[in-house]
C-alpha cells in the first residue's frame, strides 16, 4: 500500500532525539498544562456531531504527509474514529505558539498516534509531542516499519503499529475501551486512575499484536 512505511535500520540519532524529546516535553508539561477538565465540557471544533469524543492525535513530519494521511483515512473512513492530524509548521511559525498549540490539541485527545521514520531525525516536534503526550497523560502507540524488537526500550513502552492491518487492531481495542478512555479527559478521576487506565489499554493492545 502507499502509505506503508519504508523499511529501514533504525537510526541511532533517531532515537537520540526522541529520547530528548521525552525529557523536554516532561518538563514543558508541567509548566504550561491546559487543565483537560475545561476541555471535557466543551466540542471539539470542527468534530461532526455524533462522531466520537476521543480524537486521535496523529503526530507526523510534513515528509510523511502521505503516511499520515493512509492511517487518517483508514481511522476515519474506515472505522469511524476522529482524528486530528498536526499540522504545525504550515499553522505557526513562532516556537512559542507551537510550544502552547500542541498542548492546547494533546488535552482534546485522548490518543497520541505518532508515525515515526528516518524523516522523524529531522524534526523536533514530533519528540516533543511524544513527551507531552506521555506527561499529559495519554495513550500513546506508534506507526513504523522497524521491527519491534529492533526498537530502542524507551520506544518499547507503548504498541507499535508496523502495518495498516495493525491499525484495524488499534480501531478494535479503542472502539472497546472508549468509555473508559474518557477517564484521561476529566480530572474528577485521580491520576493513579488515569495512569492505570493508560498502562493497561497498552498492555491490552501489545498483546493483540503480540508484542
Amino acid at each position: 500500500m502507499p502509505w506503508r512505511v519504508a523499511t529501514r535500520p533504525p537510526s541511532v540519532r533517531l532515537w537520540s532525539v526522541i529520547l530528548l524529546g521525552l525529557a523536554i516535553g516532561k518538563e514543558t508539561m508541567s509548566d504550561t498544562r491546559v487543565g483537560c477538565q475545561e476541555f471535557a465540557s466543551k466540542a471539539i471544533v470542527g468534530k461532526p456531531e455524533g462522531t466520537s469524543i476521543m480524537p486521535v492525535f496523529i503526530s507526523h513530519r510534513t515528509a510523511d504527509d502521505q503516511v499520515a494521511q493512509g492511517v487518517y483515512r483508514k481511522l476515519h473512513y474506515s472505522h469511524g474514529i476522529e482524528c486530528y492530524i498536526d499540522d504545525f509548521d504550515n499553522e505557526v511559525s513562532n516556537t512559542e505558539r507551537i510550544t502552547s498549540r500542541i498542548v492546547e490539541r494533546l488535552n482534546r485527545c485522548t490518543h497520541l498516534l505518532a508515525i515515526i521514520t528516518d524523516n522523524t531525525r529531522g524534526s523536533w516536534w514530533v519528540p516533543f509531542e511524544i513527551g507531552v503526550a506521555r506527561q499529559a497523560p495519554r495513550f500513546i502507540t506508534s506507526y513504523t516499519s522497524y521491527f519491534f524488537n529492533g526498537l530502542p526500550e524507551y520506544l518499547r513502552e507503548w504498541p507499535v503499529l508496523n502495518e495498516p492491518s495493525a491499525v484495524d487492531i488499534f480501531a478494535r481495542m479503542y472502539k472497546e475501551r472508549k468509555f473508559k478512555a474518557s477517564y484521561v479527559l476529566s480530572e474528577a478521576y485521580s491520576l493513579r486512575d488515569r495512569l492505570a487506565e493508560v498502562d493497561s489499554f497498552h498492555s491490552s493492545l501489545k498483546r493483540a499484536l503480540r508484542q
